[in-house]
């Protein structure tokens, strides 16, 4: 599963409270030209916006417990 993309740690730095202080959360980020997000100007690949759906599907059918779905799928 996840051969061709890399996954890296991101600290939380958001001024409010955090989810995980309510109940257990996780993000997924996908990169952006030069790194900005939440402006006008942002523009994510469309093959990057496609791996960032799998590893979303791909997450709720784990937690959903669909049974070999995440091992069948590739991204």
């Amino acid at each position: 599963m996840f051969k061709s993309i890399v996954c890296t740690r991101t600290p939380e730095r958001a001024p409010r409270p955090r989810p995980a202080q309510i109940a257990p959360t996780g993000m997924i980020f996908i990169p952006c030209r030069g790194g900005w997000s939440h402006r006008p100007d942002e523009y994510a690949s469309p093959r990057d916006i496609e791996v960032g759906v799998k590893a979303l599907a791909l997450t709720l059918a784990r937690l959903a417990g669909a049974s070999g779905a995440a091992e069948r799928a590739e991204l």
